[in-house]
């Protein structure tokens, strides 16, 4: 193998901010699109957004210098029982936008926002079902420490808005299954795409499959639509997810799917205030107190995690080697997934 070529701290840094500031201005537009300028339409936005991650991406691989090598291999050397599985996740994926982009309609940022901390635990518990996760007493009591969190700071939003809670929980959930089932299909494949690639293949299969249900709920209703369509908000919108997508691909493909994880909870304070700065939507002290509670149970986890990739420790073994290890190498076209 050639010499490895590690990124600099400064473009780490960078791309960390721009992660960030693009999963705020995300947040942030979807929910003015669908409450405050009423374009109640989460299905049709969904749609839009794959289309937006599709074109993206097709320009990075076809327009880019080195953009060939996330392109995936071509269909007549892959199973069809890959694209068939991975058509399956992508209609998943397109599942998990419709519900959080109707949480919108219902919830306020600062809800929806400390309902995610408990994508962590729920991604956990799902890997236990699918047998991607080990059981042990320490993890369990992180998930338990974590659900208590979430359960303190959701409990008045539950008894006010149930319906929104449900939906944003049942996106959270779904999206656990969803990376379960990506991480098993890529595992017991020997088709090897990078995270772009990936987005590539899952965006338009994920758009397909959004389209029937789009044209059959939404699309009389968007006819015979009173408000104006925000045009401009909606290329801002589209803009911005593709954006997001690809911002936080290159983060995991030229750093470690660890970063992310890492720094996780620090886009989630700053989707927060920045929404509490801007809608001025009120926190109470029994919300931080939960979201605080979560919070514990997070960075217990990661800070274990972060220490087992460092030092490769006694539970980490490979695993926890190959976390810390960039997905896309500059001495190779060969990605780990």
């Amino acid at each position: 193998m050639g010499d490895h070529h590690p990124v600099s701290a400064k473009f780490v840094y960078g791309c960390i901010l721009a992660w960030i500031a693009n999963s705020a201005l995300c947040v942030l537009l979807n929910k003015h699109l669908l409450f405050y300028l009423h374009f109640g339409f989460p299905t049709t936005l969904a749609t839009l957004h794959m289309v937006a991650a599709f074109t993206g991406t097709a320009l990075l691989i076809h327009c880019t210098p080195d953009g060939r090598q996330h392109a995936p291999p071509p269909f007549s050397k892959v199973k069809p029982k890959f694209y068939i599985q991975l058509g399956g996740i992508a209609a998943l994926f397109g599942f998990v936008l419709v519900l959080a982009n109707s949480a919108f309609l219902y919830l306020s940022v600062p809800s929806i926002q400390m309902l995610k901390a408990c994508g962590a635990a729920t991604t956990f518990m799902v890997g236990l079902l699918f047998g991607t996760e080990t059981y042990n007493n320490r993890s369990m009591l992180k998930v338990l420490i974590v659900a208590a969190g979430v359960m303190i700071a959701s409990y008045g939003e539950v008894r006010a808005n149930f319906l929104g809670v449900s939906l944003q929980l049942g996106s959270i959930v779904s999206d656990a299954v969803r990376c379960t089932l990506l991480q098993l299909v890529m595992q017991k494949n020997e088709v090897k795409l990078s995270p772009v690639g990936t987005l590539y293949c899952v965006a338009p299969m994920a758009a397909a499959s959004l389209l029937i249900p789009a044209l059959l709920m939404e699309s009389s209703k968007l006819r015979n639509h009173t408000h104006p369509i925000p045009w401009a908000w909606l290329g801002g919108s589209c803009m911005a997810a593709a954006s997001l997508n690809l911002v936080v691909f290159t983060l995991i493909g030229k750093t470690s799917a660890l970063t992310t994880s890492i720094t996780g909870p620090l886009k989630e304070w700053v989707c927060i205030l920045t929404a509490m700065l801007i809608y001025h939507t009120p926190v109470t002290g029994q919300q931080w107190c939960g979201y605080a509670i979560a919070l514990v149970g997070i960075f217990w986890y990661q800070r274990e995690k972060f220490a087992q990739a460092a030092g490769g420790g006694s539970s980490g073994g490979g695993a926890a080697a190959e976390e810390k290890l960039p997905l896309i190498r500059a001495d190779s076209k060969k990605e780990a997934v």
